[in-house]
């Protein structure tokens, strides 16, 4: 069986002078062929790995290993990974052709390869008719596919993504976002990812990687993150409008006495007005109504306290501004206890009514 593309073995990285690290014991295999997602709040060190992976920051403690050999101590040229940056880095006084055969002649390929290599990235990325074109004479998406080529081109076994998205205009993103996917398909490429955006981190990635303050949080699928999000921060940062988070000694029908649950977890969609069978419920007040078309998102304030909370109707919803409802749950919610971490939810506070 061929070892994992990249294999990250508790790596930790400190500035001098620091606290605490940039990186705090980070161990994840990233699978041959896989497309794998960072994801977390800017400034909690995903943009750090990928420049540790690529041979631009030293790492402190751990063991970097590509395709099973350890690289710690190698230059970013001798660990056959490419890296598209977030502001593209492409050369202005260059014309997209010269741009994308520099890495090609860096590494003095005959120029009749060269021009091969560039014809076939050109047709794949559809830049044939913007070879000779200089940079600045290109849109933001086009030097967007640029960026792309130029890393493509050098076929090296680990493809690292910093951000590549962030200084196109939404829609724009969308359509590159659906271009990086495909050719990863295209290619059988190993990909890492690095985004702020979870909308981009759940539908290109096969698997995601949350991170916040240093820390790997969770690793797993974009279904299994939101369905069975591993503590409180994960619950909170997936999901638009995030999860409804409630301190269960504000429910009704509190978990059982003997329960470490503290915080009680429930998705907007997943919120819906109680009826007389319901023994958890919970009575609030309407504070906002956003009506968005294909779906209604209520904004709700509880009458005992605490944080508002979301939730989402299809279609055009028939609470008004003010209205005041008991809401129960249509699905067995999520139970986190005090230090934050997901546990079963109780069955003393289990409800059979609407439940699957």
């Amino acid at each position: 069986m061929n070892p994992p593309s990249v294999e990250c073995l508790q790596l930790c990285k400190t500035y001098p002078g620091a606290e605490r690290p940039v990186i705090d014991d980070l161990s994840l295999q990233v699978q041959q062929g896989e497309l794998l997602v960072m994801v977390g709040p800017s400034g909690c060190g995903k943009s750090t790995v990928l420049r540790m992976i690529a041979g631009l920051e030293p790492i402190s403690a751990g063991e970097l290993r590509i395709n099973g050999r350890r690289v710690n101590e190698l230059e970013p040229k001798a660990r056959d990974v490419a890296m598209v940056f977030q502001d593209y880095a492409l050369y202005p006084h260059m014309s997209v052709r010269d741009n994308l055969a520099f890495p090609l002649k860096m590494r003095r390929v005959p120029a009749a390869e060269q021009a091969k290599k560039i014809a076939r990235v050109a047709e794949m990325l559809q830049l044939g008719e913007l070879l000779e074109r200089k940079p600045a004479q290109l849109s933001g998406g086009q030097r967007q596919r640029v960026a792309m080529g130029r890393a493509l081109i050098r076929e090296a076994s680990v493809f690292l993504l910093d951000e590549p998205l962030s200084n196109l205009d939404a829609k724009l993103r969308v359509q590159v976002r659906a271009e990086i996917a495909e050719l990863q398909r295209q290619l059988g490429a190993t990909m890492l990812y690095v985004t702020h955006d979870q909308t981009e981190a759940m539908t290109l990635g096969q698997r995601v990687a949350v991170f916040n303050q240093g820390r790997l949080q969770q690793i797993a699928s974009p279904r299994e993150l939101y369905d069975a999000p591993a503590n409180l921060f994960v619950a909170g940062f997936i999901g638009q409008p995030p999860m409804n988070l409630i301190p269960a000694s504000l429910l009704s029908a509190q978990p059982a006495a003997d329960s470490t649950c503290v915080w009680v977890g429930v998705r907007p969609e997943h919120l819906r007005i109680a009826t007389a069978h319901d023994a958890q419920q919970l009575h609030v007040s309407v504070d906002m109504v956003e009506f968005l078309g294909h779906e209604t998102l209520l904004y709700l304030q509880p009458d005992v306290g605490g944080a508002p909370l979301v939730m989402r109707q299809a279609g055009r919803s028939a609470l008004a501004l003010n209205a005041r409802i008991a809401l129960a749950f249509d699905s067995e919610p999520h139970c986190f206890d005090a230090e934050g971490s997901r546990i079963a939810y109780p069955l003393a506070a289990r409800s059979t009514e609407h439940l699957p």
